[in-house]
């Protein structure tokens, strides 16, 4: 079922350049995208749009079948969250509690309710041992998963992460994407859009969008995009190291097209 739509969306900074241009697109619930380009295409402008951050020059937006304006951005704010690339610029609390708290006072949830709720979220990230800290005392990783909690215990309907693996090292960059892999794994119907230039990550979900200078190249299925070598290559994007290898077997005749595919699709049902 459809939860998000854009008609013909451009947006400017400046009322004059546009950083986005007719974008169209369409994502379902429990759909897991990654929005993927060269510095400047327009990613994290597109995610902020999506969750109604910011709105279209012209075009319009839909959640849910609803055009989303200045009057009723509520609507889709209250089941939606993002997580920046650096989580200091959401943290609001003194403490890991006070900041998984913060959403659900805005939601006026019982206080007498509240810390179980925050508990369940910290323990579902793996930081209950870490709610009476400082966020500012955290590691990456660690403050990453403060923030996933704090917007996991507003029980969105979709999460956009923008960047939210490029400042952490390799060790935490792969228990955050587990992390994320398995939260999505046990909510199906969760909607999860990831903004990345990691290009594994973005194999790894279901469908693949590609910008370039503002505009969508791509928008399919992560094994259908990443067979384009060429044409992502003259977008100074390249292809995972997978379907590299994939790709060479095929051409040396080694594996067949339908192997190819199946190839892909096991190393994606076992990320």
């Amino acid at each position: 079922m459809e939860i998000l739509k854009l008609n013909n969306v451009s947006y400017s900074y400046n009322k004059k350049d546009n950083v986005l241009t007719d974008v169209n697109l369409t994502i379902n619930a429990g759909e897991d995208i990654a929005i993927i380009g060269h510095n400047g295409s327009g990613k994290s402008t597109l995610g902020k749009l999506l969750i109604s951050l910011l709105k279209p020059k012209s075009g319009t937006l839909l959640f849910n079948g609803t055009v989303i304006d200045y009057k009723n951005d509520s609507l889709i704010r209250a089941k939606s969250g993002i997580v920046f690339q650096n989580p200091d610029n959401q943290f609001i609390g003194t403490t890991v509690r006070d900041d998984i708290a913060f959403g659900l006072e805005n939601k006026r949830v019982p206080h007498e309710q509240m810390d179980d709720v925050v508990k369940e979220y910290a323990s579902k990230v793996g930081i209950i041992n870490l709610l009476d800290k400082e966020p500012s005392t955290l590691s990456g990783g660690q403050k990453q998963r403060v923030a996933l909690a704090g917007i996991l215990a507003m029980l969105p309907d979709i999460i956009v992460f923008d960047e939210a693996l490029a400042m952490l090292d390799p060790k935490g960059k792969k228990e955050i994407s587990e992390l994320i892999n398995n939260i999505k794994k046990n909510n199906p119907s969760l909607t999860i859009i990831r903004i990345t230039h990691d290009l594994n990550e973005a194999f790894n979900s279901d469908k693949v969008v590609v910008l370039s200078k503002g505009k969508i190249i791509f928008n399919d299925t992560s094994i259908n995009v990443f067979k384009h070598e060429t044409e992502l290559k003259k977008l100074g994007l390249d292809i995972p190291f997978i379907v590299k290898l994939n790709q060479a077997l095929l051409s040396e005749g080694l594996i067949s097209e339908v192997d190819y595919n199946l190839h892909s699709l096991a190393k994606k049902i076992c990320k």
